[in-house]
């Protein structure tokens, strides 16, 4: 077997440079742009917010003047007046401050929401209990807050101890942005099961899967070896064409027999789709349900359209959707079939074992037969 060939040294080390350059460039937005909806982790205090339940829900940005506010609180005891006190806040985004009733001015030269703030709060702090009032608003998002304040006697760090009303509602204990939300009974995000129990219900289907895959691809290699006396090369080619071939007549079969308009959001996809092709031009990430996303199926899937003078509303244009679906499954496949090559040379088996679970796999079965760039299965399927 003749020895692989290596890649130049310098096309490794320029590589790495380009790893390294991408990984800076994206950590610098994450911590500095306040485009970018990251939190920066800074000591002492930790970013709170609202204990709000998670939402599925797609939510557009508030125009100004229409955000809600939440108020966060936290009262604390002095012996004595501090004779010098500095607070500290990063606030996302809008806020104002009180301390014991006073409204405390903020300098207007604060560049955004992520770089800090400070205020000299000495002359509003007092004997006994004192406390602090901010009304934060954020229109693309849940309000955040994170506070330091020292005063020599005291130290006050925004933490799971202030108290936070959002939109007019009852005080809360504010809650950690590093924390996970719960998700209770009776949320569209709460799975009924667990991981053992959904393994428990699906264990046969995926043993099914499995074993067609560890049989397709024993009786492939042995058919073409032992029976047929084929060559590497066109074992390598009989077995991958057999494999495309049963997935291509599978789903061709299955076409006719769905709906219009079925599987995972499919109808907003297909919005999406026609769109591009009666505008011209990609929708507005907040225009619909699934215009957020990536946009290059959609763009492809447009563009391949218009190229066969389909309209994506006609049922031929939905055909020819489920075809690029199909596609897209096949190359799927043997780009699991080439990578596997890659990593067993001069090997049949286990590369076309890898290919057959790939194709084999309820998910990518599944979506390879609807309109649809999602890479998640529907609840529904699962049940």
């Amino acid at each position: 077997m003749p020895t692989p060939r290596l890649a130049p040294r310098w096309i490794a080390w320029f590589s790495l440079f380009a790893i390294a350059a991408v990984g800076g460039w994206v950590a610098w937005r994450a911590w500095f742009d306040p485009a970018v909806r990251f939190l920066p982790s800074r000591s002492p205090a930790q970013w709170i917010l609202y204990p709000m339940e998670p939402d599925i829900s797609a939510r557009p940005v508030a125009k100004a003047g229409e955000e809600l506010n939440a108020v966060f609180r936290r009262t604390f005891v002095l012996d004595e007046p501090p004779a010098r006190a500095r607070l500290t806040l990063r606030v996302a985004e809008q806020f104002s401050l009180h301390i014991n009733g006073q409204a405390l001015a903020v300098s207007s030269s604060r560049g955004h929401w992520k770089q800090p703030v400070e205020v000299d709060p000495g002359a509003a702090l007092r004997r006994g209990t004192n406390e602090i009032q901010i009304t934060v608003t954020n229109r693309a998002g849940p309000p955040l807050l994170w506070l330091a304040l020292d005063s020599g006697a005291a130290h006050i760090i925004s933490d799971a101890a202030w108290q936070v009303s959002y939109g007019g509602t009852d005080a809360r204990p504010a809650r950690l942005a590093t924390r996970a939300p719960e998700i209770l009974p009776g949320n569209l995000m709460r799975q009924p099961d667990g991981l053992a129990e959904a393994v428990r219900r699906q264990w046969s289907g995926l043993a099914f899967s499995l074993l067609a895959a560890i049989g397709f691809a024993w009786a492939a290699d042995f058919l073409a070896r032992k029976k047929l006396r084929l060559t590497d090369s066109e074992a390598k080619f009989a077995a991958l064409g057999a494999l495309l071939l049963i997935w291509i007549v599978l789903l061709v079969h299955n076409f006719s027999l769905l709906p219009p308009v079925i599987g995972f959001d499919a109808e907003s996809h297909s919005s999406n789709i026609r769109f591009i092709q009666e505008q011209g031009r990609l929708p507005d990430a907040g225009q619909g349900w699934e215009t957020h996303q990536p946009p290059l199926y959609y763009f492809s899937a447009a563009k391949l359209l218009s190229f066969a003078g389909l309209a994506a509303a006609s049922p031929e244009g939905l055909i020819g959707l489920r075809v690029l679906s199909l596609l897209m499954g096949l190359g799927q496949i043997l780009l699991v079939f080439a990578s596997l090559r890659r990593l067993f040379p001069g090997e049949l088996r286990r590369p076309l074992l890898g290919a057959a679970l790939a194709a084999f796999l309820p998910a990518h079965l599944y979506h390879a037969h609807y309109v649809t760039n999602e890479k998640r299965v529907h609840r529904e399927w699962a049940k």
